[in-house]
């Protein structure tokens, strides 16, 4: 058979040669196709339960550390989970880079800075130490990870996946709900821990009932204790007896919207306006604080005035004499600093609003995003607008001491995120060591391939 697929001479044309090159692949892949159907018969058959727990040992917990700035959505419950005697923890430092690369950079410089133990993924045996459980910082396997660290294959291998989100799942629109609740992690998971009933609501969508725990988020945990537990003098220094204004910028993003693509975040021309007016407000201090992605993101948009209306607000910004452009990994300070915000589509907002103080909510102007339900009702008790003006005049009521919408707001946060009293992390913590000690016996739970 193979002698009839011979490459063909010289003078055959192009076109044969592709369509006898095609002929003789398809050949050699109907000789091992049975080879490969019964391998994959093989893996599907197998059974796979997850690490037992046995009376008298450590739960051993893996915390898989990738992004700094996520560090918010694990701080609380891994400071509870060292008080408890009944585990092992450590955290595996994977810097690697995938696909992402910004968002990863400084991985380990933040974790020395913070001064917490890790250990480098490549001096670390994972296999040796069978983990009960595998906590992810993120949801996004294929933009962050190698494919043997892909959460399907550690659940495979006995490992319960647990997902706390890096951020609030804001938004609604198809491309938002694929990737907050359709995503690897989350089909993977044992366990994923969310803030409210309402977002409860749209992960049942995808997982069973009792995959999704409601024990709040340690996002909010530091921010609720207040700004004198996390705000540090740097910052106040630097305001200089000034109040202070966080503005939080988005990268421009924009999505396909009845087959035309739209920006979903502000015009970055109006964010450049804006930051020719800081000089306008010096008795005023601005935290300026960039998604990691900004310019990065602004250089590869294809419409060519945002790489140049990006730059133009980082040049203001630094020359500025009351403007400070705030990198760190770890923004709660900022937040716990600030007497007044200026938001776009960030989850940031979300924890703005745990602070009771004035917020701006910039929208793009050429699609209001649709929001997920569970925030819908806080984001609207915002100010709301999407021009320069809009900011300059929110501002200048900030000046004056005004806040008509305080009570609203106030209101709206308490109602949409219930458990907003500094616990969540110490709840996730115990969730998790019950979870593992309370399930009877090894079962079969099910090979599952993405």
């Amino acid at each position: 058979m193979l002698n009839s697929l011979c490459v063909p001479s010289n003078n055959e044309g192009r076109g044969s040669h592709k369509r006898q090159w095609k002929k003789l692949k398809h050949a050699i892949k109907e000789l091992l196709r049975p080879f490969y159907t019964r391998h994959i018969n093989q893996v599907l058959a197998r059974q796979v339960t997850y690490t037992p727990y046995l009376p008298d040992e450590k739960i051993r917990i893996i915390f898989l550390f990738q992004i700094p700035s996520f560090w918010p959505s694990w701080d609380t419950v891994l400071e509870a989970l060292r008080k408890n005697p009944e585990v092992d923890i450590r955290v595996i430092l994977f810097d690697n880079p995938v696909r992402e690369i910004e968002q990863i950079k400084g991985a380990e410089a933040f974790l020395r800075q913070i001064d917490v133990e890790y250990v480098n993924y490549n001096d670390f045996d994972l296999k040796a130490f069978q983990p009960h459980i595998i906590v992810y910082q993120t949801p996004y396997d294929r933009q962050h990870r190698p494919r043997y660290l892909h959460a399907h294959w550690m659940r495979n291998r006995g490992y319960r996946v647990v997902y706390i989100p890096y951020g609030i799942e804001i938004t609604k629109t198809a491309r938002s709900v694929q990737e907050h609740f359709q995503n690897t992690v989350v089909k993977s998971a044992w366990r994923v821990y969310t803030f409210s009933d309402a977002m409860r609501e749209d992960y049942l969508s995808y997982l069973a009932p009792g995959v999704v725990r409601v024990l709040g988020h340690p996002k909010f945990d530091k921010l609720y204790k207040g700004a004198s537990s996390i705000c540090n003098n740097e910052l106040i220094s630097r305001a200089n007896g000034r109040r202070i204004v966080l503005w939080k910028i988005h990268f421009p993003f924009s999505i396909f919207d009845g087959g035309k693509e739209v920006l979903v975040t502000p015009d970055i021309n109006e964010y450049a306006a804006f930051s020719e007016m800081l000089d306008q407000f010096s008795d005023l201090f601005f935290f300026v604080m960039p998604h990691p992605k900004f310019m990065e993101m602004s250089k590869k948009s294809l419409r060519p005035d945002i790489e140049n209306a990006a730059e133009r607000i980082l040049s203001n910004v630094m020359s500025s004499d009351n403007a400070y452009l705030f990198e760190d990994h770890d923004y709660r300070p900022a937040l716990a600093c600030a007497d007044c915000f200026i938001m776009d589509r960030s989850a940031v907002m979300i924890e703005a609003g745990v602070t009771g103080k004035p917020i701006f909510y910039m929208s793009s102007k050429e699609l209001f995003e649709p929001l997920s339900y569970a925030v819908e009702a806080i984001v609207l008790s915002y100010y709301q607008g999407n021009k320069a003006d809009h900011i300059f005049r929110f501002i200048e009521m900030f000046r004056k001491g005004l806040d008509p919408k305080r009570a609203e707001r106030l209101e709206m946060v308490r109602k949409g995120i219930p458990f907003l009293d500094g616990n969540s992390g110490n709840r996730i913590a115990l969730d998790m060591i019950e979870g593992v000690k309370g399930e009877k016996g090894p079962k079969d739970i099910g090979f599952i391939s993405f």
